[in-house]
């Protein structure tokens, strides 16, 4: 039976998923499920740090697009997210132009060829992080979202928190909004000005893989 809040958040989503039939345990389920989605979080802040996207399966993407600043004369890469259509579309949730994969995919080209690289969700990882086998936070991941979405359906509104960012939902418009802590350490880390990318496109008009590229090179959008 659901809560009678009028909004959704982390909490409301978990406190569902435990009361869930064939769950014994209700709290050790909340407990896990609270402790992988904030591992989850950590992981995806670590990898942005890195200056390396990430794909939060069934869900979206942050990732650097690359940049060439006339003013400064260099190459300068800015953050973004997009949502994933896998999310959107059955929900029948809007997303603004700027937050849709379309916008930054080019013609046949996956979204890490042009604005990788991008990594995905390494649950070893999380679940080390969590303290929990990471096929139990796998598994605690897909019911939180399998939830979510169920929530979603019913036309509530409310928000979701990532850690990296935030989620929120209003009239079945979708906006992430990426923590402010995390975009100034990425700014005063300087992950902004050392361009990393799996396919650059050089000024000779060719796709040259590369981990790195030098400031002088000419990179476009």
């Amino acid at each position: 039976m659901m809560s009678q809040q009028s909004t959704f958040n982390n909490r409301l989503i978990i406190n569902e998923v435990s009361q869930r039939p064939g769950i014994p345990d209700r709290q050790n389920a909340i407990e896990i499920l609270t402790k992988t989605m904030n591992a989850i979080g950590g992981f995806c802040r670590d990898t942005l740090q890195k200056g390396i996207g990430i794909n939060v399966p069934g869900f979206g993407y942050g990732f650097y697009v690359n940049q060439f600043d006339k003013k400064q004369n260099k190459g300068l890469r800015e953050l973004h997210f997009a949502f994933d259509e896998k999310f959107t579309k059955p929900l029948n949730l809007k997303a603004p132009i700027d937050q849709q994969l379309t916008t930054y995919q080019a013609a046949s080209m996956p979204l890490g060829d042009k604005h990788g690289p991008i990594h995905r969700l390494n649950f070893v990882v999380i679940g080390q992080s969590a303290g929990y086998d990471y096929q139990d936070c796998m598994e605690g991941f897909q019911l939180f979202m399998a939830e979510f979405s169920r929530i979603v359906r019913t036309g509530m509104d409310g928000t979701v928190d990532f850690s990296f960012g935030k989620l929120s939902i209003k009239n079945y418009s979708a906006k992430f909004t990426f923590d402010s802590a995390l975009v100034q350490q990425i700014q005063s880390a300087g992950v902004l000005e050392n361009i990393k990318t799996s396919q650059v496109l050089t000024g000779g008009s060719t796709f040259r893989p590369c981990d790195h590229f030098k400031p002088e090179q000419i990179i476009y959008k």
